[in-house]
């Protein structure tokens, strides 16, 4: 425990909530909310998520619910005024509710649904995760859509976060995060002791690309309605990333140091992006479609968010591609007009990405495959004049390709027909692509490691 440490923990009527004795590493804090008990462990701060049908409870009158509704201030005005909180710093934050909620005096319906708490969870967790905060989720308590939808969004908003690290985490220069779900048994009597459950969330990616190319493809028809004339961009640039990770997984490194093949994208404009349609996705989770209505039954309407896994595999696919784009950049800035050194791609990649196999083993057979083809190279290129580009066909004593797809993946991207091979002044091999001579070009490679036919 450390202390960028958020306990999020959703509560309900906070006055039913006895004092108990947390045990936490042998040490007891007196507190109503494990997550206070977690926040003084650790000198980190608790947020509670209190669901908007909370004003069932607090409103006298229909009147006074729609005004609570409206402005949450007051909810959260009267939960902080209350809340045996002590010293520690917390925050509230008031989230969508679903179904039908009945207080004393007070019903009222909500419509949305699971989605739309879920991508406030993720939407928020994701946020946190950016301001460097470790997470810990409370389930205790609210034991209903709340906890079962938070513990879904903290895996996935945990694998965002590997995406989002995917340059570091692919050369294990980053642990992954380290998240936690706490869960303690209902207290029953003041000042008990209580020995919370505190679990780790593992995460991991797969080796896959968030979206297939065929959900890339819908990406500008569905997003328009959320990011509208961005929603073509976002398409470009999820494209681009998808080539990028295929390169990695199929192991034909050398198209991403071409700005031909693999365009690369700032930071600043994936960030943009993603920053736009986070909004947009934030927006249509919470806000209902027009103020809270209603006689004796307050109303409040929300569109379920049918959309939201395919969003949030977007926003992941966005995190990744810039995770991406920051690997291009590291690679490029080592390219001179006679391509790419070729000690240099075996650092990259050899001792590097594909070292010991890679990240979960992802690239055992990658680096046999392309140790293999560069040591063809080496030992065909000893005889190489320096200074003096030659075509890979010329230096194996090959004629061209009969089938230019297969062998470009076959020999790890180095397709004897558009590979050129030059030796400089230091007897360093060199590699870039030249298309003079045959009738493959950078838009059939882009066709290649887009997986398309």
């Amino acid at each position: 425990m450390g202390s960028a440490v958020t306990a999020v923990q959703v509560i309900g009527n906070h006055e039913t909530y006895k004092q108990a004795l947390f045990t936490i590493d042998g040490e007891q804090f007196p507190a109503p909310l494990c997550s206070l008990a977690i926040a003084k462990k650790t000198g980190g701060k608790a947020l509670f998520i209190v669901p908007e049908s909370i004003a069932t409870v607090f409103a006298q009158t229909p009147e006074e619910c729609m005004r609570m509704l409206q402005n949450t201030d007051l909810i959260e005005e009267k939960i902080r005024n209350k809340l045996r909180a002590g010293d520690v710093e917390f925050e509230i934050q008031i989230f969508p509710s679903t179904g039908t909620w009945q207080g004393k005096t007070v019903t009222a319906e909500f419509k949305g649904g699971f989605e739309n708490i879920e991508a406030a969870f993720f939407l928020l967790f994701i946020d946190l995760i950016k301001q460097g905060r470790q997470i810990y989720f409370d389930v205790s308590s609210g034991l209903n859509v709340y906890p079962a939808a938070g513990i879904r969004a903290l895996y996935n908003a945990a694998t965002h976060q590997i995406l989002t690290n995917f340059d570091q985490h692919i050369k294990k220069t980053k642990t992954a995060p380290q998240h936690h779900l706490v869960f303690y048994p209902q207290v029953n009597k003041e000042n008990q002791e209580i020995k919370p459950t505190i679990q780790p969330v593992e995460a991991k990616i797969l080796k896959d690309f968030p979206l297939p190319r065929e959900e890339i493809e819908k990406i500008s028809r569905t997003l328009y309605n959320y990011i509208n004339r961005h929603s073509n961009q976002a398409q470009s640039i999820v494209m681009e990333g998808f080539r990028a990770f295929n390169c990695l997984t199929l192991n034909t490194p050398l198209p991403l140091f071409f700005n031909d093949i693999i365009r690369f994208i700032e930071e600043t404009e994936i960030s943009q992006i993603e920053n736009e349609l986070q909004t947009a996705v934030s927006r249509a989770a919470t806000e209902p479609e027009s103020p809270p209505e209603g006689d004796s039954i307050v109303r409040v309407m929300r569109k379920p968010l049918k959309d939201f896994r395919y969003l949030r595999n977007v926003l992941g696919a966005l995190a990744l591609t810039k995770a991406l784009m920051r690997l291009i950049k590291e690679f490029r800035n080592t390219v001179t007009e006679t391509g790419v050194s070729l000690a240099k791609l075996e650092e990259f990649f050899l001792q590097n990405i594909y070292r010991d196999g890679g990240v979960d083993g992802w690239f055992t057979l990658n680096k046999e495959l392309l140790t293999n083809e560069i040591k063809t190279i080496q030992q065909k290129a000893q005889g190489l004049p320096r200074n003096q580009p030659q075509m890979l066909t010329t230096i194996s004593g090959l004629g061209g390709s009969g089938d230019h797809r297969r062998n470009f993946f076959a020999h790890s991207g180095f397709l004897a027909d558009i590979t050129q091979v030059t030796k400089d002044d230091n007897d360093n091999l060199h590699l870039k692509y030249s298309f003079r001579t045959s009738s493959v070009r950078c838009e059939t490679i882009r066709k290649w490691i887009s997986l398309m036919p």
